[in-house]
């Protein structure tokens, strides 16, 4: 080939990546960002959709897919999955040429020349790159899943909240119905000479008392419903109904052994899957700052001119390794990944203790309900029955009947934060386990 043919060849090839590099430029576009208009959208947020009829009320999981869709947090959280698949997308990438130049002005003429230089990547670096960010994708795939079961366990947790304040409800409203009731009786009894002033004011001030009682609890009804929207995604006055299951307060038997729980956590829990991936990715960057110890080539064209001749040939740049040898990255590297390591046998260690206090909780919960249902339940619902009788046939007087019904409504009360808190006790279980208690078995 003769020079004017190599000079020929070689200008495309030292102007084209200039030119490709214009052309394949990424324009900016703004995007203003309007507080107002994000405002509308969220008001806009309903529960229409054929995923679930609101007409009938929600149902726990019902609730917990719900969540799963609109709440504004996950799915902002969701949006970092966006920025790993850009880190494989670079990863994949081969490096940009270089491009030298130089000019040197001498008393005989001017002297430059220019090159064109590829860096070339060590053996196996780019596919180390490629696995890493991959390996990346699926760690941030695993961290949204820990991330929306930690929302479901939440929204659980605030739907037996709202449950909880709806039945609490209901209690003070009988027993304000039955103070009422009691007014009513000793007016009567006042006309007809049989009360005294007393207890008329004495019944008066307790129904009174009973009726501030009632709206306080309603007013924690509507709070824990807001908190139940929130998680949801729904404006905190949106109308949410829900409804509960055949009995809200059963937990099914734990069962089983403690070590089995303990292995099916370790398999199933999101977060130590995402730990043990950020652990593989430690190790890739290990081989690769291993491999960054070794000499990078860069080869290309050249092209120059002196004393009015052209000269063509091939460039080359090599780094030699003497005093760097990349040994402080390497370094760095090993006590990262050892670093991890500690980090995810000190993460199992938690696991462990925190099961065995939520079974501890579980137990415990549970044998409280017992004693509610089995010792202090028959009592009350005969001390309710006697009440009633003696009420009917005017054998008990105001203060006593007062009393009576203050030790029925603390009882009442117990009974209900004993099931409340037996729920939420084997909800703290599941979350410990990292699935659903329903499917242990199938482990």
């Amino acid at each position: 080939m003769d020079r004017e043919s190599f000079r020929f060849l070689l200008a495309p090839a030292v102007l084209a990546p200039a030119v490709l590099a214009l052309v394949g430029c990424v324009r900016y576009t703004p995007v203003p960002l309007d507080a107002l208009a994000v405002l509308e959208d969220l008001r806009a947020v309903t529960l229409e959709s054929p995923a679930w009829d609101p007409r009938d009320g929600l149902t726990e999981d019902e609730a917990v897919s719900v969540a799963l869709v609109l709440n504004p947090s996950l799915r902002a959280f969701r949006s970092g999955r966006g920025v790993a698949d850009a880190q494989l997308l670079a990863a994949g990438l081969y490096p940009d040429p270089e491009i030298d130049a130089s000019w040197v002005d001498r008393s005989d003429g001017a002297a430059w020349e220019a090159s064109l230089l590829q860096v070339l990547s060590a053996p196996g670096e780019r596919s180390l790159r490629r696995g890493k960010a991959g390996l990346r994708i699926e760690e941030v795939d695993l961290e949204i899943a820990a991330q929306e079961w930690r929302l479901a366990h939440e929204v659980r947790g605030a739907f037996t909240d709202v449950l909880a304040a709806r039945e609490s409800v209901r209690l003070a409203g009988e027993d304000l119905a039955l103070r009422e009731r009691v007014l009513s009786i000793l007016e009567a009894r006042e006309e007809a000479g049989t009360a005294s002033p007393l207890e008329v004011n004495e019944a008066a001030l307790s129904a009174a008392g009973q009726r501030m009682e009632w709206r306080s609890i309603e007013r924690e009804e509507g709070l824990a419903q807001q908190r139940l929207n929130r998680l949801l995604g729904l404006g905190p006055r949106a109308a949410c109904p829900i409804v509960p299951g055949a009995d809200p307060w059963e937990v099914p038997g734990v069962g089983g052994d403690p070590s089995r729980l303990e292995e099916i956590a370790v398999e199933r829990r999101s977060d130590l899957a995402a730990a043990r991936l950020a652990y593989e990715q430690a190790e890739r960057d290990i081989e690769l700052a291993i491999r960054g110890q070794f000499p990078r080539l860069r080869l290309g064209p050249a092209f120059g001119r002196e004393e009015g001749e052209d000269g063509f040939g091939f460039g080359v740049g090599v780094e030699i390794p003497v005093w760097n040898r990349n040994r402080g990255q390497i370094a760095e590297r090993f006590v990262q990944r050892d670093r991890l390591r500690a980090e995810f046998t000190s993460r199992i260690a938690e696991v462990r203790a925190d099961l065995s206090e939520a079974l501890a909780d579980v137990e415990r919960q549970g044998d409280l309900v017992r004693f509610h249902q089995e010792e202090v339940r028959p009592r009350l619902e005969r001390n309710i029955a006697l009440t009633e009788e003696a009420l009917r046939a005017g054998k008990i007087d105001a203060s006593s009947l007062l009393i009576v019904q203050d030790r029925v409504l603390e009882a009442r009360r117990r009974d209900l934060e004993a099931r409340v808190a037996h729920r939420r006790a084997f909800l703290r279980l599941e979350e410990v386990v990292g699935c659903p208690a329903r499917t242990w078995e199938r482990q």
